[in-house]
């Protein structure tokens, strides 16, 4: 990523590239593979930690979601990036809620498995060991140069959440003023962007079924998307610079 021209090329990479040759681990509920609505999708691992003691391997998860969560992340992410390859991550149960511990396991192995992004669209409050867990595994993905995406609180950016506000996260919160399928940069905070997710959006849930619902976790997907197309054009980029072409791409704040 050398000199202006190169730059130049980002906002071209968005609207060429579909996220081909991107793997993306969704840590989230599980999905719904058999849903309709991903008939021409590509899916890779389907991984189930959160009934995995300490020092078990995961589970199949079997093409379930438990929740419903994880799948309609899932199409939001498909939507922004149609051929990005998802794996599946299962650490939130049915209330969707997931120990410190089962994520941090699912993100060190999909680290280890090679993905290119983290997708969480969830955020714990800040114990002393939530915050020590989560960073073990949020130093390990910059260190291998893993991008991991959060959504904020749907309280707001000022509610401090984790991952979301670890510095070398993308964290996305949720607003009706950006443009559909774009990203919004606010400066000054932690949570550096918003997308689209203020208003109730339609997607698929689960046991074959679609659901209106909004927060910040249909708008994280979107800034997930927009990496994975970027990648797609321009493999290889560290998480610090996709940071900064993130800010030169996103809409000025409203």
């Amino acid at each position: 990523m050398n000199g202006a021209s190169c730059w130049r090329d980002f906002p071209e990479a968005v609207q060429r590239g579909d996220g081909r040759g991107v793997r993306v681990a969704v840590l989230d509920s599980g999905i719904e593979r058999l849903h309709p609505a991903f008939q021409d999708s590509d899916f890779e691992d389907d991984l189930c930690f959160a009934t995995a003691r300490n020092g078990e391997s995961p589970k199949n998860a079997g093409g379930m979601d438990f929740f419903g969560h994880g799948t309609a992340v899932a199409s939001v992410l498909l939507h922004a990036a149609p051929r990005v390859t998802i794996g599946s991550f299962r650490v939130l149960g049915g209330e969707a809620y997931g120990r410190d511990e089962i994520i941090r396991r699912a993100a060190l192995e999909a680290i280890a498995r090679g993905y290119h992004i983290i997708h969480c669209s969830f955020g714990a409050s800040g114990s002393p060991f939530t915050v020590m867990s989560f960073k073990s595994w949020i130093d390990a993905a910059y260190l291998a140069g893993v991008h991991v995406v959060a959504a904020c609180n749907n309280g707001g950016p000022s509610v401090r959440v984790w991952p979301a506000h670890f510095s070398s996260v993308v964290a996305v919160d949720s607003s009706s003023g950006v443009s559909s399928g774009q990203i919004q940069r606010r400066a000054g905070s932690l949570v550096e962007f918003a997308a689209h997710g203020g208003v109730r959006v339609r997607v698929p849930w689960k046991d074959k079924t679609m659901r209106s619902i909004a927060g910040t976790s249909f708008s994280a997907p979107v800034a997930t998307g927009l990496i994975a197309r970027i990648l797609s054009i321009h493999p290889g980029i560290h998480p610090d610079q996709m940071k900064m072409i993130l800010r030169q791409i996103a809409e000025p704040a409203k």
